[in-house]
């Protein structure tokens, strides 16, 4: 776990620091308390063996340097005289100790820091020489050094309590510190069983704040993905299902006259009318599921390509597209623009036009115009016709739907083009605005960013 290896890794950094730490500061105490003791009684060694060896060098009496040894009335200096190398002790000249010659003779003097415990004392053992004189003491430190030992455990007890509140606090801003990757864990777990409310909310401003962040974007936009692509199938499905509703009346229409064409015995004209509707309803469902492929392909997510396109030129083939149904019915397509240009796909755009004017054209009477106009960012087709009653329009959008469903399937309509429409629309961040009075007409404007 990721919180504990932090904590032990932590822990063990401070052990080795506070370690560290207070050897070097216990060294320094002993160094102030014990080492300067035995420095002092080693520079009043030296000057005793320098007083005495001097007046024993003037007459070379040994009974004479015994006699100020004696005066010195120190229980802790001994004197020997030396023979051959320093090594070797000789004569032993003075000895008012509770510790015999050999013990003194036991004792390493070259090594540095060697203490010697008696019951409840402690002596640091010194040397001095003069000449072939050799001056042993042994000084009392007891005191200094139980001074340096009572230090020590302060400084240890110290350390113990400092390292304690250290190590709350590290296991608090640890804990602070990763609760948060813990929380974004358990996001994690809940998205991937998509669940994306969960409920839980990190306001730091540290990195881990800004990875949160970024965590609730990225599961804003994976719920919002899943939504679109739900409302994809669900669109997708409802088109099939639409679509199997519309295929079922002029299948079962064709099937009942191909049946008669077979088993009945017809006129020449009836048999001639049976071929006509037949042909009639091929080419309508030939039209159907045109637009039905038209319609899925849009709702595909695919970059158009658009460039800048006059309006002039959009409206261009509308009339050559339309205008042929129009003459047919004596309507007048009339086109206004002032050099206007829109940044379109110009062959889905001129097909947005055409589903407009084809239902402008249908919704018209014999002999009535049709006006298409460019403003600005705006174009605009406006007939005079039945109009849509005002709960329907925004109905009119949606697949399949119709508002005269007989007058539409006789035209040939299937009630995809204004749903194509807007879904090209949709594709170019564009809106339709639809203005209708029942009985006057209606406008469909399109609006572009």
């Amino acid at each position: 776990m990721l919180k504990k290896r932090i904590i032990l890794i932590n822990v063990i950094s401070m052990l080795i620091a506070f370690v560290l730490c207070d050897m070097v500061t216990i060294l320094l105490v002993y160094r102030n308390n014990v080492a300067d003791v035995s420095e002092r009684y080693q520079r009043d060694l030296d000057e005793t063996a320098t007083g005495l060896g001097s007046k024993y060098a003037a007459n070379g009496d040994l009974e004479t340097l015994k006699f100020y040894l004696k005066r010195q009335e120190d229980y802790y200096l001994v004197c020997y005289k030396t023979s051959g190398t320093d090594e070797d002790y000789g004569e032993k000249v003075y000895n008012h100790t509770l510790y015999g010659y050999d013990f003194y003779g036991s004792v390493n003097y070259k090594k540095n820091n060697v203490y010697l415990r008696f019951g409840d004392k402690v002596y640091a053992p010194i040397t001095a020489k003069y000449m072939d004189l050799r001056f042993y003491y042994l000084c009392d430190v007891t005191t200094a050094f139980n001074k340096t030992w009572r230090t020590a455990l302060v400084i240890v007890g110290v350390t113990v309590t400092v390292f304690a509140i250290m190590l709350f606090i590290l296991i608090r801003l640890t804990k602070r510190i990763l609760d948060p990757v813990a929380s974004l864990k358990e996001r994690a777990i809940k998205l991937s069983e998509g669940i994306y409310d969960t409920g839980i909310e990190i306001t730091s401003k540290d990195e881990i704040g800004d990875l949160s962040r970024t965590f609730d974007t990225m599961a804003e936009k994976i719920k919002l993905r899943e939504e679109e692509l739900s409302e994809s199938e669900r669109r997708k499905t409802l088109l099939m299902a639409n679509l199997s509703h519309e295929l079922r009346t002029p299948m079962t229409s064709m099937s009942g006259y191909a049946e008669l064409l077979l088993n009945a015995k017809l006129s020449e004209e009836d048999r001639e009318t049976a071929l006509m509707y037949m042909q009639s309803e091929c080419g309508r469902l030939s039209r159907l599921s045109g637009k039905m492929m038209k319609l899925l392909s849009l709702d595909q997510d695919q970059e158009l390509v658009r460039k800048k396109v006059s309006a002039s030129k959009l409206f261009a083939n509308v009339c050559r597209i339309c205008g042929g149904v129009a003459d047919d019915r004596n309507i007048r397509l009339i086109c206004s623009e002032n050099g206007e240009d829109f940044t379109v796909d110009e062959d889905l755009m001129t097909e947005v036009l055409v589903n407009l004017v084809d239902n402008a054209i249908k919704a018209s009477p014999e002999g009535a115009e049709i006006t298409i106009t460019a403003r600005d960012k705006s174009i605009s087709v406006t007939d005079k016709g039945r109009g849509i009653p005002g709960d329907e329009i925004h109905k009119i959008l949606e697949p399949f739907y119709m508002v005269d469903k007989s007058r539409s399937r006789k035209s040939g309509g299937a009630g995809l083009g204004l749903a194509i429409v807007k879904l090209i629309l949709d594709k170019h961040n564009a809106t339709l605005e639809i203005n209708s009075t029942l009985g006057q007409g209606t406008s469909m404007n399109l609006h572009f960013v």
